[in-house]
């Protein structure tokens, strides 16, 4: 099985994305003098040689640090970026800023600037974690406001691979469904357990009345970027926008029988959130996921079932993308009993066809539970959960405030 993807991070990642290209052709090229090449063609012949210095520097901080922490993944944690970037960061400003000064013409220079976003990025990130004194005399120094703007930059996306949400602040119009009457939560929810959500995602955000929507992200990993947002009506228009870290909040005035869109951008932020002040359902907004990604810490979720659903017309589909990765959960009508069971062990992929209530020829409508469990073997990283047919991909996480509904652009 071979497992193998690029990146969207132009910046600092071009020379991982050439590497994975030349080796699909020649997998026994010579790995260090793929790396030279790309680095002389693409910083040239005076910078270049100097980038060569900063990626062994980088390389060699790297094999000491998962030759020490055996356990160690390739997630962005703390421990990661104390362990490859905190104490030899000097080093490495230093050798980037010779670089990009012995940059020879306009094509290297563009190229060492999209470098230098990831850089930028890099010291406010030590700075926010307390690995970095705030030394305002760096050339790579940002403030937080600058860092807003930064990111507010499509060519930061190309660049690093993160971005912020639409900095024209007009979203796409969307045409929304909702269930009438609103079906009521499951009678015994299982208890919410802290999570992790994967990547960009769109919340619909239902008002019942005139009041403060407050959206809490109460995890953000320390080592994360500031993670960009924006909310839009239903016909695109911006309501408000702007980045927050662990704690931060997004707030906005709700008005009675609205719904409101907030979307989380950028290529793989991870974070967790609660809502007060309305009912809501989220799912991811990356074109390939028709649900949730969750990354190592699971809760259960809610899947909404309109009424007059058939039989054989809804599924859920439970996946982890990467070798040893597992999941295991079980699904409950929307009473409570366990109508069957799904394990990713053997597997990298399992479906349940939701069966229909005894008696009444459809599936019970109203929210179903997915209520996670530990797998049989492996070890639980990246969790996607998917809905396929007629139930809606919006799925829902706290059982207060469960929106049965759906959206179409």
């Amino acid at each position: 099985q071979v497992y193998m993807s690029g990146t969207a991070n132009w910046g600092g990642g071009g020379i991982g994305n050439y590497l994975k290209a030349k080796l699909m052709w020649d997998p026994k090229a010579d790995v260090a003098a793929l790396a030279d090449e790309y680095l002389i063609r693409a910083y040239g012949p005076m910078a270049g040689p100097v980038m060569i210095e900063l990626d062994a520097a980088l390389d060699d901080a790297t094999k000491r640090h998962y030759q020490k922490e055996k356990r160690a993944s390739y997630t962005m944690t703390p421990d990661v970026l104390r362990g490859i970037y905190s104490d030899g960061y000097a080093a490495l400003e230093a050798k980037f800023l010779s670089a990009k000064a012995a940059a020879a013409s306009p094509a290297q220079s563009a190229r060492l600037v999209m470098y230098e976003k990831g850089m930028i990025l890099l010291n406010a990130n030590l700075r926010r974690a307390g690995m970095l004194a705030a030394d305002q005399r760096s050339p790579l120094y940002r403030t937080d406001e600058q860092i807003d703007q930064l990111l507010a930059d499509p060519a930061t996306a190309v660049a690093t691979g993160a971005s912020s949400a639409d900095a024209a602040g007009q979203g796409k119009a969307l045409r929304v469904h909702l269930a009438d009457p609103a079906p009521p939560a499951p009678a015994t929810p299982p208890k919410p357990t802290p999570y992790l959500l994967r990547g960009p995602t769109r919340t619909l955000l239902h008002v019942d009345r005139d009041e403060e929507v407050r959206v809490t992200f109460v995890a953000v990993p320390k080592s994360a970027q500031r993670i960009p947002y924006v909310v839009h009506d239903l016909l695109g228009r911006k309501i408000t926008s702007g980045a927050v870290q662990q704690d931060g909040f997004v707030k906005f005035a709700g008005s009675q029988g609205q719904t409101y869109v907030m979307e989380i951008e950028g290529r793989s932020p991870t974070y967790a959130f609660k809502v007060d002040g309305c009912r809501y359902a989220v799912r991811s907004a990356r074109p390939d996921h028709n649900g949730i990604h969750m990354l190592s810490r699971t809760t259960p979720l809610y899947v909404y079932v309109p009424p007059g659903a058939a039989a054989n017309s809804v599924a859920v589909i439970l996946s982890t993308a990467s070798p040893g990765e597992t999941a295991a959960a079980d699904v409950l009508t929307p009473t409570g009993e366990v109508a069957g069971s799904l394990d990713t062990s053997k597997q990298p992929a399992m479906r349940f066809v939701l069966p229909i209530k005894p008696g009444a020829g459809a599936v019970e409508s109203g929210f179903w539970t997915v209520r996670f469990k530990k797998p049989a073997a492996g070890a639980v990283d990246d969790v996607y959960l998917d809905v396929a047919g007629s139930a809606s991909p919006w799925l829902g996480i706290q059982p207060e405030h469960l929106l049965g509904a759906d959206a179409t652009e």
